[in-house]
């Protein structure tokens, strides 16, 4: 391929970073591999077993029946299997991978969302109109009462960098 030719393939990248100079087509692909890598490597560690599963939920009580609630759960839950079937169907397309990257992140992520969601009204009946609210809902409602297993019980209480670091450290020992 001349020069020519990878100035009009990348035409759009090359006037985009014209204007922003920060521009990053590759949309989080670091973080969200990262992500997907640090969750896979947590529970590989810690012996993710079905028994232990069963062990730790016996103690998580069961709220009362609702219709509504319920509609909710059955909802949230049909539209994260919807995102992680797109993920499914785009693994069978073996070319063309960078085409998918942004594709792939989005469903991956809402496919988690929707699964949170699907949890918070499974223990709750709430809807979180928000991806802020679901976070908090997440944490209120499954994190702090230990109602979810580890690593999917990690949580920070803030993004200021400083704050952080001192809360991953005390997760680290």
């Amino acid at each position: 391929m001349g020069r020519l030719d990878r100035e009009r393939e990348y035409w759009l990248y090359n006037r985009l970073r014209a204007e922003r100079s920060n521009i990053n087509p590759q949309f989080s692909f670091n973080a969200t591999c990262n992500w997907i890598g640090a969750i896979a490597f947590l529970c590989r560690c810690s012996g993710f077993e079905k028994s232990d599963f069963a062990q730790f939920y016996t103690s998580v009580q069961r709220r009362s029946i609702n219709a509504t609630a319920d509609t909710l759960v059955f909802e949230q839950a049909f539209n994260s299997f919807q995102y992680l079937s797109a993920l499914e169907a785009m693994k069978i397309t073996q070319q063309y991978h960078y085409n998918f990257i942004h594709s792939a992140i989005i469903s991956w992520y809402y496919g988690v969302y929707f699964a949170a969601g699907a949890m918070i009204a499974a223990c709750d009946g709430s809807s979180q109109q928000d991806h802020k609210g679901t976070a908090n809902a997440w944490t209120n409602h499954l994190v702090v009462p230990r109602k979810i297993v580890y690593p999917f019980n990690l949580s920070l209480q803030t993004l200021v960098k400083k704050e952080y670091e001192v809360e991953i450290n005390k997760l680290d020992r």
